[in-house]
């Protein structure tokens, strides 16, 4: 059983630990989108021009849970001067582009039948007439779906679908440059938005003091990265009274958590849910031994080095590697287990024949 085990455990740790490796990339790829569309609309020219403010992530996730197909936006953006708003989808990769469309259609069904309680709780003036849906996605995927786009709002015009008629854009990113653009026969209902977008926006017109670190469905280990490293760690390098740099309490991870938290949500429900991330990182460092707890207040990094870049590589590969680790050696259990009941039915296919 043991021998079996082992050569099943090599097998799949191999493949899990690519496997993660590709979940963590693709995560990486959704967020940088998500954070080049709120940079662009984050008091750039951009919006200034435009009217149009970066507002917050992940609007109506509240809502999300109460249907099974909901669906939610990653961003919205809203003009205050007319009342006009854009909800945006960052798509990292679209390997089924019909699936994709569904999946936004989902979502501004759910923007669409919230209207008044969106308005209301966030206290804006939201003209339902003046509502964008845009699709946010890599250079290399935009025509892939502006072509799928074209041809489901050609089929649903058809139908006659009020709600799945609505126009979608489609923004290309290119990541060499961190630019926006607007893919070409797509329009905006405002001209300056349009033009702008046409043009290309992004690079050195972004604000680099504005940073969007996580949102609440970023992958857990990129929000350690990004919060408990990028922020508390290094707050803690910077400060010469603190002694042991690794040493991290609560409240710092709690402090970054919230002071970068641009949700839609009241102050009440922001820190439910960021004690729940809060208190969801911690046992997850824990769980990988990248954290070590020291009491109730103060947890301490397991890792080598002190520079940032260096903690992050060696916590980087400790996270693969103890996850691959657990992971299939929760799985060689279960198949040498299946392999050798099968072998045992095999050569005893009846009752008698274990007597």
């Amino acid at each position: 059983m043991e021998r079996l085990k082992e050569a099943w455990k090599s097998n799949l740790k191999v493949n899990l630990k690519r496997n993660l490796q590709s979940i963590i990339e693709t995560n990486n790829n959704h967020h940088q989108l998500i954070k080049a569309c709120a940079k662009a609309f984050a008091d750039t020219s951009l919006s200034k021009k435009t009217g149009y403010q970066f507002y917050f992530l992940e609007p109506l996730i509240e809502k999300s849970a109460e249907k099974k197909n909901n669906c939610i936006f990653d961003l919205v953006i809203y003009n205050e001067s007319d009342q006009s708003a854009i909800f945006i989808e960052c798509k990292s990769s679209v390997k089924d582009s019909c699936g994709n469309i569904s999946q936004i259609k989902d979502a501004k069904r759910l923007v669409l039948e919230n209207i008044e309680y969106f308005s209301k709780k966030l206290d804006l003036d939201l003209d339902p007439n003046k509502i964008e849906f845009v699709e946010c996605v890599y250079f290399e995927d935009s025509c892939k779906i502006a072509r799928s786009v074209a041809s489901q709002e050609s089929q649903s015009r058809e139908k006659k679908d009020d709600i799945v008629s609505i126009d979608i854009k489609v923004w290309e990113y290119l990541p060499g440059t961190e630019e926006i653009h607007l893919c070409n026969g797509h329009q905006h209902h405002n001209q300056i938005l349009t033009e702008m977008l046409s043009e290309r926006y992004g690079g050195d017109d972004l604000s680099g003091q504005f940073d969007v670190p996580y949102y609440l469905n970023l992958h857990l280990f990129l929000t350690m990265i990004n919060i408990v490293l990028g922020y508390c760690y290094l707050e803690n390098l910077s400060d010469d009274r603190v002694d042991d740099k690794k040493r991290i309490s609560r409240n710092q991870i709690f402090k970054a958590l919230f002071e970068n938290a641009y949700f839609g949500l009241n102050k009440t429900e922001i820190k439910e849910n960021l004690t729940k991330i809060m208190e969801r990182l911690i046992k997850f460092g824990v769980d990988c031994d990248l954290f070590e707890i020291i009491d109730s207040e103060y947890i301490r990094l397991k890792c080598q080095g002190l520079q940032l870049k260096v903690v992050i590589e060696h916590l980087t590969k400790k996270y693969y590697e103890n996850w691959a680790d657990c992971k299939s050696e929760e799985r060689a259990k279960i198949q040498a287990l299946q392999d050798i009941t099968t072998k045992l039915t095999k050569a005893h296919p009846t009752l008698d024949d274990f007597f």
